[in-house]
């Protein structure tokens, strides 16, 4: 043992470096068992929203049936004569635009792109139909509307005060991330998380019709029609819905709701005299600039005349009409109650108008503006409040059974 005792630090040095390298090789392991963890946790997620998305949305290629074939050679035939009629007269407008452009250079330099623009519309749209002739399959696609969206934006020429306005609407579903447009009435009929199949050509892209998937699970079903393109309704099938069913309750008005509804009946009163002032408005503006004195000479000397009755006539009879129409609100005000309803969100969209964007949420077959924040926080089928007078119907707010802080004011 005396002979050991100098070897001791030594090995005491070998083994604690041992125990070292051994505990850096398990840390080392331990962090790489937990970044393949987490790696596998993001492959996992990653691969949940792919099939969320797959379930959502999937496609498949059909040949056409007989009737669809024939169908589809006709207005093949039909277009592409309406086409080459009416490509001449726009080769003959883009004609007559250069030659006037002698005198105006603009007309010399937009002839050009709008023959070549006119050219490869009916070119493109000959080609594309002929493909879906030759092809002679539909796509079918199957999935759950995520969303949809709405566009409407209305543009009129320079020309000033009486230009004639053009409108363009535009409609789409969203089903797993792919934007689908439809016409306005199928967009109406259908809302979100509905599972329908869409049947729709592959290169022009018009949908041959739109009706609701009955071997979704877990959905009631209630008689509804299929929709085709010209929007008629052909076959009754199934949909699934919710029921918009709702419970009302009174309760006391507070002081900001009640100061609500005093703004909204004076609102009501500058609306109901709003248009019928305009006479009025214009007779005191000509009597202003054809005055020789002052307004109070004006008032002195003035007499009332047929004229003057003709003129405040409108005011008068809205006047007589006013205290029938205000009863509602005087109502309401004499009771100070609200009325409470619980339902269900059926369907929520959202969209730009005019470069504005909106979001409505609807339900009990009604539709609301709402802020974005509400729009995001609440889903199709959850129950909300939704709070109003009992008799005038002014709107206080709307909020979450489940989330309080959900709410929006109007």
């Amino acid at each position: 043992m005396k002979v050991c005792a100098p070897f001791l630090p030594e090995i005491s040095a070998i083994y604690s470096t041992q125990a070292m390298n051994f505990i850096s090789f398990a840390l080392a392991h331990y962090h790489l068992i937990l970044s393949q963890c987490d790696m596998r946790v993001c492959n996992w997620s990653a691969l949940s929203i792919q099939l969320e998305f797959s379930v959502n949305y999937s496609e498949q290629s059909v040949p056409l049936s007989s009737d669809e074939l024939s169908q589809l050679r006709s207005e093949f035939r039909l277009s592409t004569i309406l086409s080459f009629l009416i490509l001449p007269i726009l080769l003959g407008a883009a004609g007559f635009f250069f030659y006037m452009g002698s005198d105006f250079w603009p007309f010399r330099v937009f002839s050009p792109i709008f023959a070549l623009m006119a050219i490869t519309i009916v070119v493109l749209n000959y080609f594309k139909q002929n493909k879906d002739l030759q092809k002679s399959t539909k796509t079918i696609i199957t999935g759950i509307i995520d969303d949809k969206i709405e566009k409407h934006s209305t543009s009129s020429s320079s020309s000033g005060v009486g230009s004639p306005t053009s409108s363009t609407h535009s409609y789409y579903f969203v089903l797993g991330g792919h934007e689908i447009a439809v016409s306005s009435v199928q967009y109406s009929k259908f809302h979100q998380n509905d599972a329908i199949i869409i049947e729709r050509l592959p290169f022009t892209q018009k949908i041959l019709s739109i009706r609701l998937n009955e071997s979704a699970p877990g959905t009631t079903t209630a008689r509804f029609s299929t929709l085709t393109p010209d929007d008629s309704a052909l076959i009754q099938t199934t949909r699934t819905s919710l029921q918009s069913t709702f419970s009302d309750s009174s309760y006391p008005m507070s002081e900001s709701e009640e100061e609500l509804l005093k703004r909204a009946k004076r609102r009501f009163i500058i609306r109901t005299f709003r248009w019928v002032s305009v006479p009025l408005w214009c007779y005191l503006a000509m009597r202003i600039l054809i005055m020789d004195g002052t307004i109070w000479q004006e008032i002195q000397h003035s007499r009332f005349t047929l004229t003057q009755f003709i003129v405040i006539l409108p005011m008068l009879v809205q006047a007589l009409r006013l205290q029938k129409r205000l009863l509602p609100y005087t109502l309401d005000l004499t009771s100070g109650m609200k009325i409470t309803r619980r339902t269900v969100i059926t369907d929520k969209r959202h969209g730009v108008n005019n470069g504005s964007k909106f979001w409505c949420i609807s339900f009990n077959n009604q539709e609301y503006d709402i802020p974005q924040e509400f729009y995001e926080a609440v889903k199709i089928g959850e129950e909300v409040q939704f709070h109003f007078a009992e008799h005038s119907n002014v709107k206080f707010s709307i909020n979450s059974t489940k989330n309080s802080s959900v709410s929006v004011n109007f």
